[in-house]
């Protein structure tokens, strides 16, 4: 009895923690993933463009540009 007083909480809280899995339309499947892309190919231009400034001002301030 004691067993189940101690662990019998964690053990309830862990049975209705599970997470329920409804079905998704493949069309909203589908918009997520590219949602993602699109975020990954803008996450990859903003580094881009913020290394490409960053040796801008590298070999600007080297050359006395600034």
């Amino acid at each position: 009895m004691r067993f189940i007083r101690k662990y019998g909480a964690a053990g309830a809280a862990l049975v209705l923690a599970q997470q329920a899995h409804a079905a998704i339309p493949a069309a909203v499947t589908t918009a997520i993933e590219e949602a993602g892309t699109d975020l990954t190919t803008a996450a990859t231009a903003v580094i881009v463009a913020m290394v490409a400034f960053w040796a801008l001002r590298k070999i600007g301030s080297k050359m006395g540009w600034w």
